[in-house]
């Protein structure tokens, strides 16, 4: 009777142990050799990276690779021509990574500044939407893309109240 007891008290222990090791080997932290930096976090061993931020490590922030001013000439659906255009594009805010700065200088006669948003990043390249803002009786508004770093396309929509709208294209301007 006694080494049924004790059989069955060993064979309890030994399921005991069994049932922790088993169960605390599935419990791992896939997270305690990644390090995401600029506010990414850590999921699954992988990071999760904010609006902006890209790499592995989330440690590419995108506008900070379009950060320049380019140079190129572009045209209007009128015939209008603009050679020796500069636009120049800046970061702005600290963690608002997707957030720049367009300006535009209109070979010295005019220069118009619009909020940027990055949307869409690779590392070839970025998409983005540029707000809205009055200039005179003018309304401006657009889009545009970085490619490779090297260049920059944005497409203006100047607005009237009493004329048609124009589409202005600064396409394939260099960085400078």
């Amino acid at each position: 009777m006694k080494s049924i007891k004790f059989i069955l008290i060993s064979t309890c222990l030994i399921l005991s142990v069994f049932c922790i090791v088993w169960g605390t080997s599935c419990t791992k932290d896939t997270c305690k050799t990644t390090t995401c930096i600029n506010g990414g976090h850590c999921s699954g061993g992988a990071c999760f990276c904010p609006k902006g931020i890209g790499g592995v490590n989330c440690e590419v922030i995108y506008r900070d690779l379009y950060n320049f001013s380019y140079k190129g000439s572009g045209s209007d659906n009128n015939g209008k021509t603009y050679p020796d255009n500069i636009m120049t594009f800046t970061s702005v805010g600290d963690t608002a990574y997707s957030q720049m700065q367009f300006s535009w200088n209109n070979n010295g006669v005019g220069l118009v500044s619009l909020a940027l948003t990055l949307t869409n990043n690779t590392p070839s390249g970025s998409s983005f939407t540029l707000g809205s803002v009055s200039v005179d009786t003018f309304t401006y508004t657009g889009s545009g893309s970085f490619v490779n770093n090297l260049s920059a396309s944005v497409t203006l929509i100047e607005s009237h109240p009493h004329s048609p709208s124009v589409t202005i294209s600064l396409h394939n301007f260099l960085k400078q």
